[in-house]
């Protein structure tokens, strides 16, 4: 098993927080870096598990969009994708910081987080006939426990998990997979290292 800790398609943040991560790339080719990546990895029968983090110090909802967008560009990447909340370390520059909590998730970090499971469920679901016990199951829920618990900003993102036709979302949601949306970022056909990182050629031996 491969684990990938992409954590954010928010290139801001990856700048501002964990820019050494794609070295020798730059931030801004993060996107770009993971399609390609991904793109390599399935080609060799690759199918990794990777880490999404909501709530990072200083997401905003342009920041979560950011996320989607990368999101639904690897939509149909064979994949585990998994979102999680947050939590500062101790030791480490963030350990100030205030942790997630799920309870006050907003309806964009709904969205993400949904949509992300609904992506493994479509993937590794294997009986297709039984999809709509769990389909039905989803409102149950949230009308009888989940509006209690996390209230009305999981509502439509959790409609999306259980296939609730997009005529009725895509007015609710940021992505609309009604109308055949363009995925923002597609893998390059190689991603170029900066000339700053770039290794010197040695010189060639006669």
């Amino acid at each position: 098993m491969m684990f990938v800790g992409l954590e954010t398609g928010s290139v801001r943040l990856f700048k501002q927080l964990m820019k050494g991560k794609c070295y020798p790339y730059r931030p801004e080719q993060w996107p770009d870096v993971v399609m390609k990546g991904m793109e390599i990895m399935n080609r060799a029968s690759w199918f990794p598990m990777c880490t999404f983090v909501l709530g990072l110090p200083g997401e905003t909802d342009a920041d979560v969009r950011e996320s989607l967008d990368l999101l639904y560009s690897l939509k149909h990447a064979k994949w585990c994708v998994v979102p999680t909340l947050f939590v500062p370390l101790e030791g480490t520059r963030l350990e100030s910081k205030e942790s997630a909590r799920i309870g006050r998730l907003t309806d964009m970090q709904w969205e993400f987080f949904f949509t992300c499971w609904r992506y493994n469920i479509d993937f590794f679901r294997r009986e297709r006939n039984t999809q709509w016990k769990f389909n039905l199951g989803i409102p149950l829920y949230y009308y009888r426990i989940g509006r209690k618990l996390f209230g009305p900003p999981m509502k439509y993102p959790l409609l999306r998990l259980a296939h609730f036709p997009e005529r009725f979302l895509r007015r609710k949601l940021y992505l609309d997979y009604s109308n055949g949306l363009r995925p923002r970022f597609t893998a390059p056909e190689f991603v170029e290292i900066p000339a700053a990182h770039a290794q010197p050629q040695l010189p060639l031996i006669n």
